[in-house]
């Protein structure tokens, strides 16, 4: 059970969230029924990341860093993803503790290239 990023082993987020993204259009009928035409639906994964070390926090910059499309996928037992084409992007990060362990949080923001 993991999280593979660009074919590194991440570390495991504190919190993970899903959210579709459609490309859509609704028209409401003259009898009132509201239609709904999707031309394409594709996913953005939000994994939250609390007091992370700086060498994990470091791993994911080094992606971020790469400015390409890269691969993601899930093998946890209740959240499986398999392999897709992202967009990395990270959040703000915030210091709550700094000093010598420099823990961060911010959220890691996945938004797949294609339409699934």
């Amino acid at each position: 059970m993991s999280y593979i990023l660009n074919g590194t082993t991440i570390k495991r987020p504190s919190a993970m969230k899903r959210e579709a993204i459609e490309v859509a259009g609704d028209h409401m009928t003259i009898s009132g029924k509201t239609k709904r035409d999707i031309t394409a639906r594709k996913y953005r994964y939000i994994l939250s990341y609390g007091n992370i070390t700086k060498t994990d926090a470091d791993t994911l910059q080094t992606i971020y860093n790469l400015k390409a499309v890269v691969t993601f996928q899930s093998t946890e037992a209740n959240f499986t993803v398999s392999s897709r084409n992202v967009h990395v992007d990270i959040g703000s990060r915030d210091y709550a503790y700094p000093g010598s362990a420099y823990l961060s949080t911010f959220n890691l923001i996945l938004t797949e290239e294609d339409e699934v």
